[in-house]
């Protein structure tokens, strides 16, 4: 029975995206060998038509009497890489170890590094940066463990370059998205700050204004009490002027009264001598007044004294 490490073909496309798929020829076979080759020439077959879904279960139906072979395991993966299965296709990728065989399994690497991309490329679409950065180191490392194999691989070489390049792209983006989200952050703290000041302002304001208002009210509180005041103080001045004005009104009338009273209480007590005295005196001045009178008529008429 030939092995079947020493019956692989590869069909093979350059450059990223462009899959490396391991067709494996068989010779036709007696027994399980021919049931074999028949499984993995449909399955080839179906995969060269693009019915990858009918191509991946003509190779898991041969991976039943050869579950070991690594040409099985890399074939399967590139049928889930073609029905878009990536977790599944780098799973089987990674089950590829021919040390027999260095060229398959540095090819294992380069295809992982394809479906590792395209993964990658997927995440970026959907906006999943944290997941595509992830996918696309991935993607290096196996480029670069393909290289360590072949180091003459020029697809490899320029797969690693090309996500080292989209992985630089999405870093500065990312970086850019980062600058932008702190901007808007710090926008939005400074807004935030600026309301709070505002608020806190607002408040002084009403504060200030409530003091304000209640500083006034207070003042005209304040007139009014003296304006009242001085209303009463005002009235009490009058009333006492007027108290003191009655008073003294009534200390005149007192006072007359009380002259009066000793005026006619002289009169009462003068005595008859006094009074003597008096009329003695008024006819003294009587006579006096004639004599006067009668010089300044000599020569003239005279004068006849009437005796009534």
């Amino acid at each position: 029975m030939v092995g079947l490490n020493n019956m692989i073909k590869i069909i093979r496309t350059y450059r990223l995206i462009n899959f490396v798929l391991l067709v494996l020829m068989l010779p036709i076979l007696m027994g399980a060998g021919g049931s074999i080759y028949s499984r993995v020439k449909k399955g080839n077959e179906s995969f060269e038509q693009k019915k990858y879904d009918e191509a991946l279960q003509y190779y898991k139906n041969a991976q039943v009497d050869a579950p070991e072979s690594p040409e099985l395991h890399y074939n399967i993966g590139s049928s889930l890489y073609k029905v878009r299965k990536y977790d599944d296709a780098v799973n089987e990728f990674s089950k590829v170890t021919s040390p027999d065989d260095p060229l398959l399994e540095e090819k294992s690497h380069y295809n992982t590094g394809v479906v590792q991309y395209r993964s990658g490329i997927q995440e970026y679409n959907q906006k999943n940066y944290q997941k595509a950065v992830e996918w696309l180191g991935k993607c290096i490392e196996s480029n670069i463990a393909a290289l360590k194999i072949n180091p003459e691989d020029e697809d490899a070489k320029f797969n690693l370059e090309q996500a080292r390049r989209k992985l630089k792209e999405i870093n500065a983006e990312l970086s850019k998205m980062q600058q932008e989200q702190q901007q808007n952050q710090q926008q939005q703290q400074q807004q935030q700050q600026n309301q709070s000041q505002q608020a806190q302002n607002n408040q002084k304001d009403e504060k200030s204004a409530q003091a304000e208002q209640k500083k006034e009210s207070e003042e005209k509180d304040k007139q009014a009490k003296e304006s009242e005041k001085q209303k009463e103080q005002k009235k009490d001045s009058q009333e006492e002027k007027q108290q003191q004005i009655a008073q003294v009104q009534e200390s005149q009338s007192e006072s007359n009264t009380e002259q009066g009273k000793k005026e006619q209480a002289q009169l009462q007590q003068m005595s008859k001598e006094d009074a003597d005295r008096l009329l003695q005196m008024l006819s003294g001045e009587e006579e006096e007044q004639k004599q006067i009178y009668q010089e300044r008529n000599k020569g003239g008429d005279i004068y006849v004294e009437k005796d009534w």
